[in-house]
């Protein structure tokens, strides 16, 4: 599979306003085009960030993560935007193993202090990711007993 740099734009940039109204159709526009560009659908998508602080790598384990709003100054309903995607902790796990493998210590928090930040994490996803995927890994999900109903 490919890899992507995902810009991010003004943390929720993409469900807001603007002028001139089309300042962030191009960044959604290529971050909707991804799925289409890819030789298959994804299992998973690993993203790496520069935007936590943390003294070693830090690997969110969580299977349903929550939301970190790092963003302040926006309009109120973009702090209630959620993007209720599955985490992937057997991935966490096998890349810690990786970087261990590499000789870089790293830890996999979980689900109980990991969380999804809405800049530069969730919200480009929730375009880059075709609907139909979602709702097929949503019921995925529900049927290993890993989502809610």
């Amino acid at each position: 599979m490919p890899a992507f740099y995902i810009p991010h734009g003004a943390g929720p940039c993409f469900f807001m306003e603007w002028n001139p109204v089309d300042a962030w159709d191009k960044t959604a526009g290529f971050l909707r085009s991804i799925p289409g560009s890819l030789p298959t659908a994804p299992k998973a998508i690993l993203l790496v960030t520069a935007h936590w602080l943390a003294p070693q790598v830090t690997l969110s384990g969580a299977a349903r993560p929550g939301m970190l709003f790092d963003y302040y100054g926006f309009p109120p309903h973009t702090y209630e935007l959620r993007y209720p995607a599955p985490g992937a902790p057997a991935l966490a796990e096998r890349v810690r193993g990786l970087l261990a493998d590499a000789g870089i210590g790293s830890i996999v928090l979980d689900a109980h202090i990991s969380a999804m930040e809405g800049g530069i994490g969730a919200f480009p996803r929730r375009l880059a990711v075709v609907t139909g995927d979602e709702t097929r890994a949503r019921a995925v999900l529900r049927e290993a007993g890993e989502a809610p109903g």
